[in-house]
């Protein structure tokens, strides 16, 4: 399946938003790492990727920007 890959960095009380969009998007973690802040690679595929940067920006005011790590 085609997609694209992401990180994501945010704070903990984001993580229940990011892991549902993530969840409505067919999307996954592909590594986790819990620190000060909560970082994630995420996998979208390539049909709802755009639908959840939307989503996630909606959601959190522009606070959460996922960056692709494929460009």
């Amino acid at each position: 399946l085609l997609g694209r890959n992401f990180t994501l960095d945010f704070p903990y009380p984001q993580r229940k938003t990011v892991q549902h969009l993530l969840e409505q998007n067919r999307g996954r973690t592909t590594s986790e790492e819990y620190g000060a802040d909560i970082s994630w690679s995420i996998w979208l595929p390539h049909s709802t990727w755009q639908s959840f940067v939307t989503a996630l920006t909606e959601a959190t005011a522009g606070e959460l920007r996922p960056l692709s790590i494929d460009d």
